[in-house]
């Protein structure tokens, strides 16, 4: 999917898109917003074009080996959190903690996508 894709959301859209052209990537990027707003569709989107090998054209370019990995949920250097049961555990983040001390297998960005974020324990 690339960003033209997502409906309704121009301005995030315009703005991480050239965050990515720009390689003026923070460290950390929030999606809120309600369900079905887009959220998970435009954080997975941004991973893909962050990780993207395509020398010319728009980024993500969906055929490249990164963004082929990326879509079908197999990219090693992004990683998806999801609750386990009503909650994010502490063992989860312990694992991401110890999966981003590695370098990035592919030497792209490391990302992490948490879902539903909100249901993290203290």
């Amino acid at each position: 999917m690339k960003f033209n894709d997502i409906i309704g959301q121009k301005v995030i859209t315009e703005s991480i898109k050239r965050a990515v052209e720009e390689g003026k990537v923070a460290n950390a990027y929030i999606f809120r917003g309600a369900a079905g707003s887009g959220r998970k569709l435009a954080a997975s989107t941004f991973a893909a074009a962050l990780n993207c090998k395509s020398l010319t054209g728009e980024k993500p370019c969906e055929v490249c080996n990164s963004c082929i990995k990326q879509k079908s949920g197999n990219h090693p250097d992004v990683t998806t959190i999801r609750p386990s049961g009503s909650s994010i555990k502490i063992k989860q983040i312990w694992e991401v903690i110890s999966l981003v001390s590695k370098k990035s297998v592919e030497n792209g960005y490391k990302v992490i996508i948490f879902e539903d974020a909100d249901k993290m324990t203290d």
